[in-house]
């Protein structure tokens, strides 16, 4: 160790150490002085020393850059090698069962999975919401099927210019209905008076009271038949909420007409006649009464008050026959029906009458009907190739009806169904009579004598 010198640390180096000899001593010669008065200083032996000091320094920095470098460029080679090497497995701790060794996922990866996992969450989601509705549908259906199940069937378009029947009447028959699609195999489990063929029938005062009941009762058992329902105002709420809206199907119409009023009933029959080729049945309902009845004593008669349920009972019925014959006149088996009263029979307004009704009063009213019967028995005499027939409703209960706090014995729905029963059976042999539906002993007598009324 001797051998190789001194440690400096400032050099990392060994240094030999050397053996100090004094300077000679230099020949004194004399010198010029630096300025005048100053003798110059002595040499001292520490001369030079710090220049070595600064050299040694320098030395040392530029070790200390070397080695700064080499270990910057190992570093850059160490940082290269590791980076391509593969990633480390991930250690997962040993189970029940050996599992295998997990591989971390890449970021592509994961995405992948979750989109996946998100994918099947929304298709399951999807598979149980249509599952629901399907139930949902299935039960619609089957509580739709059941109330459906319940139903008439509806009406089916009837073309205006219909097939003729085997026997060349001009009309649907059952048969031939059924070649068009009629709906008629409901009609043959109703009442055996109505016919199987399918006709048009037009009821004037179709609003309210026995006019609407006519028209619910057709709704209702004969949807196979085409309705024409004449009221005076179409767009009242009285026929939107009630008329219009129940008792009206596809085939069926509504039309305007006031009765008392010449244009308007000539309008009406203008555009019935451009969608009907012909009318089977005619019934004259609309009707009026004076302002006070039943409380109409013949002395104390209101001209005014008296003419207008005349125009109205007797020219309005009479208006509406003469301008829609010539489609009555094309039927097969035309019939007009004019809707009179009892009150209007002469022969019973006697005390004591076989009908049992009080005679006297409602002395406008009953002049009126009995005008209709002579009007009904003229038609029939004059116009031999239809069926004019006065037929009275009973006392039934309606607005008229039931004025002055009455309580008739009739609903509007029993006289409607009594009133088709014998509009159904009567013929043109029964041409000119005049009917009641007071006076029977249930509701499906065939006695025909106990309808008969005398005038």
């Amino acid at each position: 160790m001797s051998n190789q010198g001194k440690f400096n640390p400032h050099t990392g180096l060994y240094e030999k150490q050397k053996t100090w000899t004094a300077p000679e001593k230099p020949v004194e010669k004399e010198e010029e002085p630096i300025c005048d008065g100053d003798p110059a200083e002595p040499t001292s032996p520490l001369e030079g020393f710090g220049d070595r000091l600064t050299k040694l320094k320098a030395g040392a920095g530029a070790q200390a850059a070397k080695l700064k470098g080499d270990a910057s460029s190992l570093a850059s080679k160490g940082m290269s090698y590791f980076s391509g090497l593969k990633p480390r497995k991930t250690w997962v701790p040993p189970a029940t069962e050996k599992a295998p060794l997990q591989q971390t996922e890449s970021e592509e990866d994961s995405k992948k999975h979750e989109v996946e996992a998100a994918t099947q969450t929304a298709r399951e989601s999807v598979e149980s919401a249509v599952s629901q509705v399907k139930a949902k549908f299935s039960d619609a259906t089957s509580k739709g099927m059941a109330w459906a199940s319940g139903l008439k069937p509806r009406k089916t378009w009837q073309a205006k210019n219909p097939p003729l029947a085997a026997d060349g009447s001009g009309r649907l028959s059952g048969d031939s209905a059924r070649s068009t699609g009629m709906t008629v195999g409901t009609i043959e489990k109703q009442a055996s008076f109505f016919p199987k063929e399918a006709g048009v029938i037009l009821i004037t005062g179709a609003s309210r009271g026995i006019g609407l009941a006519l028209c619910k009762y057709f709704a209702k058992n004969h949807p196979e038949w085409q309705l024409i329902a004449a009221v005076r105002s179409p767009d009242s709420e009285t026929v939107k909420n009630g008329l219009a809206k129940f008792w009206i199907t596809k085939n069926d119409i509504v039309v305007k007409m006031d009765i008392d009023d010449e244009q308007s009933v000539a309008d009406c029959f203008k555009f019935v006649s451009e969608k009907f080729d012909h009318i089977d049945i005619l019934i004259n309902n609309a009707g009026i009464a004076t302002k006070n009845h039943p409380i109409d004593p013949v002395l104390q008669i209101d001209p005014e008050d008296f003419m207008k349920v005349f125009r109205v009972n007797v020219l309005g019925t009479w208006r509406v026959t003469k301008h829609f014959l010539p489609l009555l006149e094309k039927a097969a088996t035309p019939k007009v029906v004019n809707l009179s009263s009892d009150l209007g029979s002469i022969q019973n307004n006697v005390p004591g009458n076989r009908i049992g009704q009080p005679a006297g009063g409602k002395a406008s009213y009953r002049a009126t009907k009995a005008a209709l019967n002579m009007l009904t028995r003229t038609f029939a005499v004059e116009v031999p190739k239809v069926s004019f027939m006065a037929m009275s409703p009973g006392w039934v209960a309606t607005d008229m009806g039931s004025s002055g706090n009455r309580k008739p014995p009739l609903k509007p729905d029993q006289s409607a169904e009594r009133l088709l029963k014998m509009i159904m059976t009567s013929s043109i042999e029964n041409t000119g009579s005049f009917w009641t539906a007071k006076n029977w002993s249930s509701d499906r007598t065939t006695n025909q004598q106990e309808w008969e009324l005398e005038f």
